[in-house]
């Protein structure tokens, strides 16, 4: 059984997420669990989407009120001694993509496009609320803000669109690329982009384009490794914004050479807590 030391962390962090479909639950919508416990789906509408808007928060949903309890006594509890991650924000797209099942919003973006621009006006009032809640409920303005296991005095959370996967540049900068953009504007110059996927390589020239994205975070499919897409990473640190290299400690080693030090943000895969230690020297002594 493999174990996951975060030998880095001076600080401890918490994380209570519903997973990649929770604001479709805060909406009313139900999650299905795979008997694997990974990644949960939402049981979509086959109804038009219009008929679905305006998706708004259910302010008596159990689990909305439950998130906003959890944080709560978190904050009261520890008093900033552990930090709470945010909500899972696949909002914008994402959102829709929830409530409307994959091939459905693809066809809605050709049949009702002036719709979809709806429906990602209620995403981006939705993510308003839920991120303001959050700071509230967690007194996140008063203790500091924990996201992708970094401390951060100012607002930081994880962006993401998944969905951009399945569409093209077009299609990318008419519809997600302004949720993108006023949602990091809500959240300031410390914002992590979840990066999902080869598929959604393709946009990077419009993600380097976003002022307030501070990391981008590529999540790698089975089979491949982040040594496989230095290119990518050069590019997007080419225009000041940092990334995320995950490998062994050849592969950090080699890395290291091309990557820019105050640019990158390195997990190593080790055995033990020696081989951390070691990998932790050499970065010390050749960055």
């Amino acid at each position: 059984c493999s174990q996951k030391i975060y030998k880095g962390e001076s600080m401890p962090g918490y994380w209570t997420s519903l997973g990649t479909h929770e604001i479709a639950q805060y909406c009313g919508y139900d999650v299905v669990w795979p008997e694997d416990k990974a990644t949960n789906w939402c049981r979509h509408s086959d109804k038009e989407l219009e008929e679905l808007l305006p998706l708004k928060i259910d302010e008596n949903n159990y689990y909305w009120k439950r998130s906003i309890e959890v944080f709560e006594k978190a904050a009261e509890m520890w008093q900033g001694r552990v930090f709470p991650m945010s909500y899972d924000f696949h909002s914008n797209m994402d959102l829709l993509l929830s409530v409307r099942g994959d091939a459905n919003l693809c066809m809605d973006l050709y049949d009702c496009p002036e719709v979809v621009k709806k429906g990602l006006e209620d995403a981006c009032a939705i993510f308003e609320k839920m991120w303001k809640t959050f700071v509230a409920a967690s007194k996140s303005e008063e203790y500091g803000y924990y996201q992708f296991r970094i401390y951060s005095e100012k607002p930081s959370t994880v962006l993401a669109c998944d969905f951009s996967a399945l569409i093209g540049k077009e299609m990318f900068d008419e519809f997600a690329l302004p949720c993108l953009n006023y949602e990091s504007e809500i959240i300031g110059d410390r914002v992590v982009y979840h990066w999902d996927g080869p598929d959604a390589l393709k946009h990077v020239d419009s993600l380097v384009g976003i002022k307030n994205f501070h990391t981008l975070e590529y999540t790698c499919s089975p089979g491949t490794r982040h040594y496989q897409f230095l290119d990518v990473y050069q590019k997007v640190q080419s225009h000041g914004k940092s990334v995320v290299f995950g490998g062994t400690p050849e592969e950090i080693k080699a890395a290291s050479k091309i990557l820019k030090p105050n640019l990158t943000i390195y997990i190593p895969e080790v055995a033990n807590v020696s081989e951390f230690e070691e990998m932790e020297e050499w970065l010390i002594k050749n960055s």
